[in-house]
């Protein structure tokens, strides 16, 4: 570990060494599909030997696609181990035109950092790398254990996290550091893609009648979806937006003279916890079977990538002491929430049997936008957050 960050470092005027964490971190690209993780795994693991005494793991969580768990050991192992997670991949651009700022390269203006994951979720990560600093820098080590999650391929529901935890990097509580606002939240949404495939039969465009263009089937497609999300925003839970299901990805054709064969959507099906994909499935199936017929077929499959959802309120030891700590720290008073999108919240309360919650800087109003940003006072009061709660479950002062 060199000296390069004191703890006041990483709150100077201005967001001192975070900002700086930040822009490196964006500057790096890791769009997943894309450019993927090896870089920004590289990077950080510099960044944690440079600036942390954490002893550094990269675990192969894919081929090709590294991960990276940080371990910075207690004096006690009778103390509970305190896992902070975030995901280095971010989702691609879409049209970089429409940004005002170039997406790939931050920039630093009006008390922000821009570029694309900047709020989605390297604000988050930069927070973890200034946690593990500034407690390797304590005279006495905390009694307990911080472990640091890295986790490729979050974005598509990848195993990242996943591998970490098999590859031995649990605990007992755990914390994402996704885009929350400063909000505490011990529930999320699960998330499912459906992919509908319209059926018809393709011929050459100058004789539309000798075949079935899937297109025409499309806006029947589209009320029979827009009578289902009716259906199912009935349904409520005390801390989550109701279940959503939204088309957001359509194709069909390949050349202008021809009408095509078919037609594929992908629709965006949020799930409340009662709710289980492969029932959300059965009833899709049985809705747009009205839309067979004329020689049109409908068929609708889950797409493999999968967010199951999680709500660890019933343990929630971990979200009081987040909630007291944001609230020392802010002087707001907090409550029980639930993150509207999905997250390795899941991971770490499903597969590493740990209370879990999901807190960090910046607003998903912001993730997967032209222009992401987080603001720098967000991750200044997120990183004191951290610290402070540090402090509480792993066994230093209050």
């Amino acid at each position: 570990m060199t000296d390069r960050h004191q703890d006041s470092d990483w709150f100077a005027e201005g967001g001192g060494g975070l900002v700086a964490a930040v822009t490196r971190l964006v500057d790096c690209r890791s769009d997943n599909p894309g450019v993927q993780e090896k870089d920004i795994a590289g990077l950080i693991v510099d960044m944690l030997r440079q600036w942390t005494a954490c002893e550094v793991t990269v675990v192969d969580s894919m081929p090709g696609r590294p991960s990276v768990a940080a371990v910075l050991r207690g004096s006690s192992t009778d103390e509970p181990t305190l896992v902070v997670n975030g995901h280095i991949d971010t989702v691609p651009v879409d049209d970089p035109t429409v940004w005002s700022v170039p997406p790939f390269s931050a920039t630093v203006k009006d008390g922000r950092v821009y570029g694309r994951g900047a709020c989605d979720m390297k604000g988050g990560l930069a927070t973890q790398l200034a946690l593990a600093s500034i407690l390797s820098r304590r005279s006495e080590p905390l009694p307990g254990t911080l472990v640091l999650h890295f986790a490729a391929g979050e974005e598509c529901a990848e195993p990242g996290t996943s591998s970490l935890l098999d590859a031995g990097f649990g605990g007992d509580y755990g914390i994402v550091t996704e885009p929350t606002g400063l909000a505490v939240a011990s529930v999320a949404r699960g998330l499912a893609y459906y992919e509908i495939r319209i059926e018809g039969r393709s011929v050459h465009s100058s004789r539309p009648a000798f075949g079935v263009n899937p297109i025409s089937a499309v806006p029947r497609v589209l009320d029979v979806l827009d009578r289902y999300a009716r259906l199912i925003a009935t349904q409520e839970h005390a801390l989550l937006p109701a279940a959503t299901t939204t088309p957001t990805i359509i194709r069909g054709g390949d050349v202008p003279n021809m009408l095509p064969d078919v037609v594929r959507m992908v629709i965006d099906r949020r799930l409340l916890p009662h709710e289980d994909a492969a029932r959300e499935l059965e009833v899709l199936r049985q809705m747009l079977s009205q839309v067979d017929g004329d020689g049109i077929r409908v068929f609708v499959d889950q797409l493999e990538t999968h967010f199951v959802a999680a709500d660890a309120t019933g343990h929630d030891v971990l979200g009081r002491t987040v909630r007291e700590v944001v609230e020392g720290v802010t002087g707001k008073t907090t409550t029980a929430w639930g993150t509207p999108y999905s997250s390795d919240m899941r991971v770490l309360f499903h597969q590493g049997g740990m209370e879990a919650v999901t807190f960090g800087p910046g607003s998903i109003t912001e993730a997967h936008a032209p222009d992401e940003f987080v603001e720098i006072d967000q991750r200044v009061s997120a990183t004191h957050v951290l610290l402070g709660v540090a402090n509480r479950l792993l066994g230093g002062a209050s």
